[in-house]
This record gives structure tokens, sequence and C-alpha cells, in this order.
């Protein structure tokens, strides 16, 4: 049976695109090209998430039609619809850290509202700063599915996508300095006294702030030295470890770790906020995950298959 869709169809599809955004000619305007590359940034999650499954970029209905037909489990004329590119961002984001749906949708907003809105230009970012941020999700995506930039756009045009990709490191690394410095520089005002009344009780209302994620890990706030919460929800990786074999060892039991992927930092005494996990790894909070210790009793609903063993 043909599928309706596919990783490869996905993928020259992209090319394609690419090919017209990053075409010298003096004939296509700045706002065309970004608008060719933002519908490839849509089409490469979509080739990302369908290596994967193709099940992954079907339009989720009651009836599961566009998701049957992607499992090749129906067959006709049936009309077949993807997922709207904020849900397949959603998803990308959830499987292919640290691709972050809020940047990529950013982009795909631009585009919509170039195309159906009255706004003459599909963004008000400077192309020295746009081109950083999309080459950033577009070369998460590319590493997801095997690939690299240079089977996307050619080897001649590799070093213009790598400028970018360092252009946009240092504007991340430039953004998590300046909340570090401005941090920094709000508690001494606070500890001198030296804030307007509004301006200190919105701080010490901020200082009531509590985490809201699932999971969550204390360490070292990297602006005032002080604990601060490191958060996430999404689970990389799970271990459960026996200790003892009799009631003569020292300890018996089961101990369940889990790492998670960080999302959130938050510091209640400086009121340092990181919300993005590439600002976050842009610090030397963590590695890439952290781990946290549950409660074994808690394992009822995971996998039978996971793994055990005495490390």
């Amino acid at each position: 049976m043909t599928m309706p869709y596919g990783y490869e169809q996905f993928f020259v599809k992209a090319k394609l695109f690419m090919n017209r955004a990053m075409d010298p000619s003096d004939d296509r305007t700045e706002d065309e090209k970004q608008l060719w590359a933002a519908l490839a940034l849509e089409l490469l999650a979509k080739a990302a998430l369908c290596k994967v499954s193709p099940t992954l970029v079907a339009e989720p209905t009651e009836d599961g039609t566009h998701v049957l037909k992607a499992a090749g489990l129906i067959e006709g004329e049936t009309h077949f619809t993807t997922a709207r590119a904020s849900t397949i961002f959603k998803r990308c984001e959830r499987v292919f850290r640290p691709f972050s749906a809020e940047e990529a949708s950013k982009i795909s907003n631009g585009r919509n509202e170039y195309l159906h809105g009255a706004a003459l230009g599909i963004t008000k970012i400077p192309a020295h700063a746009w081109w950083p941020q999309f080459w950033a999700q577009t070369d998460i995506l590319l590493a997801a599915q095997g690939s690299d930039v240079s089977m996307l756009v050619g080897g001649d045009r590799t070093d213009e996508v790598e400028a970018h990709l360092a252009q946009n490191r240092q504007n991340v690394q430039n953004q998590v300095m300046a909340r570090i410095s401005a941090a920094k520089q709000s508690l001494i005002r606070f500890r001198d006294g030296r804030m307007s009344g509004p301006e200190q009780a919105k701080w010490e209302t901020a200082s009531q702030w509590t985490p809201v994620m699932t999971y969550r890990t204390i360490t070292d706030c990297p602006a005032c030295g002080n604990d601060g919460w490191l958060e996430g929800e999404e689970i990389v990786e799970r271990r459960v470890t026996e200790y003892g074999d009799d009631e003569r060892d020292h300890f018996v039991g089961t101990i369940a770790e889990i790492d998670i992927a960080p999302d959130y930092f938050s510091c209640p005494t400086c009121h340092l906020v990181l919300e993005r996990s590439d600002l976050i790894a842009a610090t030397d909070l963590t590695d890439d995950t952290f781990t946290v210790e549950v409660d074994p009793e808690d394992l009822d609903d995971w996998p039978e298959e996971a793994e055990y063993g005495n490390d």
C-alpha cells in the first residue's frame, strides 16, 4: 500500500523550499525567503516525526481516519490531513530536545500573518537575528532524523548556516549573562533598600513563588549562589535498583530514580528565571538531565520491562 505521506516526501519538499529560501536571486525579497524557510521548518518537523511513525503527523479525529490511514490500516480515497503546525511543534518538543515549540511557533505565526493578515512584512525581527533563530530549531530537527545541514542545503551553503548557528549560540549566551547580571543588581538594590514602593512590593510577592512542574531539584543559583529550583516534566530515563539479598544486609529494599530533562529554573532569592531549556544549557546548572528519587510504590504504571540492577 502507498502511504499518503512519509519521511522522504516531507524531507525532499523541505529541501526544495530551502533552496528557494537561500536563492541568491535579487528577484526574491527577504520576506519571501523567510516565508519559504518557515514552510520548510514545518515540513522538517513532520519529517522528523514521520521517521519515527507516520501516525505522529496525522490529524487526530474522533473516528481516527487520518491516524488509521497513516498506519496503513485503511485504503481508498479517504481524505487525509496532517496535524496543525502548532501540534506538530509541540510533539517535536516532547521527543526531540531541545527543540522549542514556542520558538518554532513564532516563525510559523509570522508566516501565517504574512499570508493571511494585513502586515506587509513577515516579521519585525531583523534578518541578522531571524536566521540564527531559525537555524537553531532546524538543526535540532535535522539531528533528530539522522541528517545534517549539508544534506538539506548542500555543501556549498553549509558555512553560511554554521555562521548562523554560531551566532545563535552567542545570542543565547548573551541573554543568559544579561539575566544573571540583572538578577544580581536587583538583589543588591533590594537589600540596600533602593527599590521604589511598587517595585519592592512586586519583588516581595515574587519571593513567594513556588515550583510549578512535577519534578524538581535544588541547585545553586548562577546569579547569587543560593538555592534555586531546577524543574522539568519529561522523564528521560528510569532506573529501579534493588539492594540487599537478605535481612543481614545493612539496607534491603528498592530505590527508584528518574532522570528529568530541565525546562525551568527559578531562584527565590534573586528572582533569576530561565524558562527555556536552551537558556539552562548555557549555564553550569546541569548536564542534559537531573536525577530525582521517587517512591518505588509509584511504579505500578511503569512498563514491565523496566531494568533492574545492582549499580
